[in-house]
């Protein structure tokens, strides 16, 4: 089964990019919660389907998704801060 975020990476759900590059995408939320609210998600998972899923193999694709985070932050006007959260798993929201 493919992921609605998955339908996202690959372009088949339409979405507002923010930033886009060779390993993430960063987009406005469809159902805002605050102000400004985005995500970003990896273009290949490898495997990562929920954080509880991490493995070293993951590191450098977290690391850069949560700097990734940081610039679009940036760039939305968010100098004064911001709150970065992570779901995991059905009940995660």
């Amino acid at each position: 089964m493919v992921s609605v975020f998955e339908k996202i990476a690959s372009k088949k759900i339409t979405v507002n990019v923010l930033y886009e590059d060779d390993l993430c995408l960063a987009f406005e939320e469809i159902n805002p919660w605050a102000k400004v609210h985005f995500q970003v998600i990896p273009k290949n998972r490898d495997g990562l389907n929920c954080i509880d899923q991490a493995e070293d193999r993951h590191a450098a694709l977290l690391g850069h998704m949560m700097v990734t985070v940081a610039k679009v932050a940036k760039q939305q006007g968010l100098q004064d801060g911001f709150r970065t959260i992570i779901n995991n798993g059905e009940h995660g929201c």
